[in-house]
């Protein structure tokens, strides 16, 4: 993440988007790719998905919005 807020936050990065979002549930917003898109989750809920790589960009953002509100 670009900026540094010396907040701590969980964040998964994960290979498989079928079983990703559960196996990371305990994380505060993870991504977990498939062949042309992912997925993005919050505490294992899937918030939305996109396709590659403008989600990366979007998963950027918003685990940066995140850490600034922790």
């Amino acid at each position: 993440l670009p900026e540094d807020t010396g907040n701590a936050m969980k964040i998964a990065v994960m290979g498989c988007a079928v079983n990703g979002p559960g196996e990371a549930r305990e994380a505060d917003i993870g991504i977990a790719f498939g062949s042309v898109n992912a997925v993005v989750f919050k505490k294992g809920e899937i918030i939305y998905s996109d396709k590659l790589p403008q989600v990366v960009d979007r998963f950027i953002a918003d685990a940066s919005e995140m850490m600034k509100r922790k």
